[in-house]
């Protein structure tokens, strides 16, 4: 991250020779899409999904040529959470499902995280219009606690990891994604009123690893920016 904000500031001093520095500020609201019955819910069972947030972002604008703006900043993409009732194994909702098995007792699932990065984008503009892409250089970070989770192993991999967990014993137990900085993309439309710009993005924001997010795929971002010129 040092290593990206001393980018950012170098870009931030050398625009200062090609011309204008304009500072950008924005807020704006992250939508994201519906994740899969059973990724940390399941659908029959009591669960709250907050896969929508509030977003905000500040940069630093310079134009290099003639209708073309280069811009970098740091975007805080959206705070995620989600909370379900459901049991400890796959295998035993599906047989449920299927009116095969009673169901085990319900665990509680309760999940949090965060988007967030540093963007650079090229901004091509028409007389009001634009249209912009670039890269999120970002961590997308996910974290679920459970309480009264089940081992759902009979080889014994459960008492090997939880020396308490028997078959079926209930361990509370903590997973999260991997919080790498990844790249990702961004591309998105926009109007301008004056100082003033509206925008609508479409931003990568895969995560990675073995437990993934409720959020996955594309986000879309609309947001209002002030640009200080």
């Amino acid at each position: 991250m040092r290593k990206l904000l001393l980018v950012l500031v170098t870009l931030g001093l050398f625009s200062t020779s090609v011309n204008s520095l304009e500072l950008d500020v924005g807020v704006g609201y992250t939508l994201t899409k519906q994740p899969a019955n059973g990724l940390w819910y399941q659908e029959e069972f009591d669960h709250k999904l907050e896969k929508n947030s509030p977003s905000f972002n500040i940069g630093l604008r310079f134009n290099p040529i003639e209708k073309v703006d280069l811009v970098v900043g740091y975007q805080h993409l959206g705070s995620f959470s989600s909370y379900a009732k459901a049991s400890s194994s796959d295998m035993n909702y599906e047989e449920w499902r299927r009116g095969e098995s009673e169901i085990w007792p319900l665990a509680t699932w309760e999940g949090s995280g965060r988007v967030h990065g540093i963007y650079s984008k090229i901004q091509y503009n028409f007389k009001h219009f634009f249209i912009t892409g670039g890269g999120f250089y970002h961590v997308s970070e996910y974290k679920m606690e459970i309480t009264d989770w089940r081992c759902a192993s009979r080889d014994g991999r459960c008492s090997k990891d939880y020396p308490k967990a028997d078959y079926g014993d209930p361990v509370e137990r903590t997973v999260h994604s991997d919080e790498e900085h990844q790249w990702g993309w961004s591309i998105g439309v926009g109007k301008e009123f004056g100082p003033v710009s509206i925008s609508y993005e479409v931003v990568d924001i895969l995560t990675k690893g073995r437990y993934p997010a409720i959020y996955a795929g594309e986000a879309q971002n609309i947001s209002i920016t002030y640009t200080f010129k």
